[in-house]
């Protein structure tokens, strides 16, 4: 860090505030206004705030400390007789609590609860809800729930089949949420596309590196709204089977099997294979769904370097056999295989002297900041000409040529002219 004695102001400069930028300043009014040509920073930027729900900023939660009621007996009287009152909590399930206010002098008790109740019934309090939530959107559980308690002095949170419970509500909630705004995203997705027949980005996800991961997400995601069309999550392993491996050692008996037959419809391996597959199969499912849950077929595929996905979505034909899905190369992978073969060749060729007598890196060589280079220069190359064959070729060579290009030989015959070109060698010659 640079001692602020050294700067001739000797007073460190101001933290730099972000204060929006010309994606976020430009108000969209209408799907119809959204150019499907703008990057995907200004797509997600713009999203129609008429999906947001509304919400009651009286509807709010505040930590109290129990003692100030204290306070409050002394300010407070009887609104009968004018009576000194006390103020007790009788109950509490979880963070939700009942207070009973009681008059000394006539004996007139009412009670009230510090959180609304809802349900069917109304018999779940709000508060115990909300705070299962906040912990699953925060990633965490009932036992980090109860640590947090326990260091903020409040009372023991919700057992932990009570927790079990919330978490079933709120997963079925949300994933009625979650198909509704997938669904909308689709019909924005062919109202852009002007036909049902969209074309949409597909990858596949795992929540542990490597081959060995039990959980994967595979995600398809509309071309021209940049929003998520449809979701499926594979897993190869569920904690209920494997407690119950434990709890019931002979299988062959009736009360396992009985078991297992009630088990089957909440069970959560759905995956029976390895870990790579799990893209493979999860986008089958996605492709096979689309026109009975979306509405739409999914005949362009943008997908990444790894082509098995796409050879399996098509052999499995989800649309019949007269029809074909066509594969639409991702620019963004297209530019990664670039660098990446260009760093794999310099680690190769690391220790081996080329014709000139170097090695192939070093200074005024293949170095890591030149492959950053040839590889943006390369993918710009595609985006700027990906409707003319012919310029893209011409432009991709003339990335090569340029680097090449020696005083005694220079080479930018194929690089741009003008005062806006890239090469400063035309740049120089006008």
């Amino acid at each position: 860090m640079n001692d602020k004695r050294n700067r001739k102001s000797g007073r460190r400069p101001k933290k730099c505030r972000f204060r929006g930028n010309q994606h976020i300043k430009k108000d969209v009014k209408s799907k119809a206004e959204i150019n499907p040509n703008k990057s995907a920073s200004f797509k997600k930027l713009n999203v129609n705030e008429s999906s947001q729900l509304p919400t009651n900023d009286s509807e709010r939660f505040r930590f109290i400390d129990i003692s100030i009621f204290k306070d409050f007996e002394k300010s407070l009287c009887c609104s009968t007789c004018f009576g000194t009152i006390n103020i007790i909590e009788t109950t509490n399930c979880g963070f939700s609590s009942t207070f009973k206010i009681s008059c000394q002098s006539c004996n007139v008790e009412k009670t009230w609860r510090n959180s609304k109740m809802v349900g069917i019934k109304k018999n779940v309090p709000t508060i115990n809800r909300r705070a299962v939530f906040a912990m699953r959107m925060i990633g965490k559980g009932a036992k980090s729930l109860q640590k947090f308690s326990s260091y903020m002095a409040l009372p023991a949170p919700v057992s932990q089949k009570s927790y079990d419970k919330i978490n079933d509500k709120i997963l079925r909630a949300t994933t009625v949420v979650a198909n509704s705004c997938m669904k909308k995203a689709a019909e924005e997705e062919e109202l852009l596309t002007g036909s049902s027949d969209i074309m949409v980005s597909g990858d596949g996800t795992w929540k542990t590196r490597g081959h060995s991961s039990l959980v994967g997400v595979c995600t398809v995601i509309g071309a021209e709204s940049g929003k998520v069309i449809d979701i499926d999550v594979m897993s190869s392993y569920c904690k209920s089977c494997e407690v119950s491996k434990k709890l019931y050692s002979d299988k062959s008996k009736s009360s396992y099997q009985q078991w297992q037959s009630h088990h089957a419809k909440s069970c959560q391996k759905n995956h029976f294979g390895s870990a790579g597959k799990m893209e493979v199969e999860g986008m089958k499912k996605i492709f096979r769904r689309s026109v009975a849950e979306r509405g739409v077929r999914y005949l362009s595929y943008i997908g990444d370097g790894d082509a098995s996905t796409f050879k399996d979505v098509c052999e499995d034909k989800p649309y019949g056999i007269n029809t074909t899905i066509e594969k639409v190369e991702c620019v963004g992978h297209a530019q990664k295989r670039m660098g990446t073969r260009l760093r794999k060749l310099k680690k190769d060729m690391k220790r081996k002297k080329l014709a000139d007598g170097k090695t192939i890196g070093g200074r005024g060589r293949l170095t890591d900041e030149l492959i950053k280079k040839l590889t943006t220069y390369y993918g710009n190359a595609i985006r700027k000409n990906k409707n003319n064959l012919f310029s893209m070729r011409k432009d991709i060579w003339a990335i090569w040529m340029h680097f090449v290009s020696t005083d005694a030989d220079p080479q930018h015959h194929f690089c741009p002219t003008g005062e806006n070109s890239w090469c400063k060698y035309n740049q120089a010659k006008i």
